[in-house]
């Protein structure tokens, strides 16, 4: 086995992995369970051509994933990385922009975020790290479609 070639790709699909949009794969889905956003459900109270903004109060998000690459030669499964990955962010300042009952987008806001990653192969830790950064949302951000808001009733 070349393992310089399997790290590679390993290394590759990894990074597919972890790219799952914080945003909207993390923050929307939070943030649709908000028992606040309700309203902007009703078309009499907000017609669906009116945008509002919506300031949240602080609050924190944690989210947990285990993705896992399998590893394989030729047809033959051999064995299974699985990753461990916790984020943890504590937002301030955020105003979400809500339109047709749906989330579109976020405005402004700031965030610390902690989030770590740990890799197992068959019930082994080969290696863990953390990572604790801070930023603010100067441009804001924009859901395409719009997450849209569910009934919580």
């Amino acid at each position: 086995v070349k393992w310089r070639m399997v790290a590679r790709e390993i290394g590759k699909h990894l990074v597919e992995l972890l790219d799952f949009g914080v945003a909207e794969k993390v923050l929307a889905p939070a943030w649709q369970r908000l028992e606040m956003l309700q309203e902007y459900r009703d078309s009499e109270l907000h017609p669906p051509e009116e945008s509002a903004l919506v300031p949240l109060v602080e609050h924190q998000v944690i989210s947990t994933h285990e993705p896992h690459i399998d590893l394989m030669v030729k047809e033959t499964e051999i064995g299974r990385l699985t990753f461990q990955v916790e984020l943890a962010l504590e937002l301030e300042g955020v105003v979400l922009r809500v339109r047709g009952g749906r989330i579109g987008g976020v405005e402004a806001g700031a965030a610390t975020g902690r989030g770590s990653l740990a890799c197992s192969y068959r019930d082994r830790q080969l290696y863990a790290l953390e990572r604790e950064s801070s930023f603010r949302l100067e441009a804001g951000v924009d859901f395409a479609e719009g997450i849209p808001i569910p009934d919580l009733g």
